[in-house]
């Protein structure tokens, strides 16, 4: 999408580069973004929890999803929306948890500059940055393990919801 504006760039043509070319680009990458998130979307949502449910390949379980899709449009709108609307739930909620983390972050973060401070006073600068370092790099893998345990859950519910949505599609679509 962009190849024009890339192209004028490496050729150090950027002064000649007509920038309206901008509008239809950025409006071409929009569109691509939309239709690349909605496939993705009912790929993740419908067809991979059909492949597992079904235990059939890729281009089966779409073409299932396809034949069920067909069939139900309200009931996937109305999921969409769900989806959507339990999203920004859960990204408030994650919100909120982030406020008391990133307290947390701040209070190692003075502990860590102090600690800097102690080892330069008694060992010297580079005593003082490789401990800080392997501290940092500590404290960094704590966060990103209990950043993962405390917010698992939310993506486990998105797995399990779209499982028993494409459960209940897939039971209503045989009657």
């Amino acid at each position: 999408i962009f190849y024009p504006l890339i192209s004028a760039f490496f050729q150090n043509r950027l002064a000649i580069f007509n920038y309206w070319l901008l509008i239809p680009m950025l409006f071409g990458l929009i569109i691509y973004v939309f239709l690349y998130s909605v496939f993705w979307f009912f790929v993740n949502d419908f067809v991979v929890p059909l492949m597992f449910l079904k235990k059939k390949a890729f281009f089966e379980s779409f073409g299932h999803f396809i034949d069920i899709a067909k069939k139900q449009k309200f009931e996937l709108f109305i999921y969409w929306l769900l989806k959507i609307a339990l999203s920004i739930a859960a990204g408030i909620i994650s919100l909120l948890f982030l406020i008391p983390l990133l307290l947390i972050v701040l209070i190692v973060t003075l502990l860590g500059v102090g600690f800097y401070f102690l080892m330069q006073y008694l060992g010297g600068s580079v005593a003082a940055v490789i401990l800080t370092a392997f501290y940092a790099f500590v404290i960094i893998m704590l966060l990103i393990l209990f950043t993962s345990v405390v917010m698992s859950p939310v993506p486990s519910f998105f797995r399990v919801y779209s499982l028993e949505m494409v459960r209940k599609l897939d039971s209503t679509k045989k009657k």
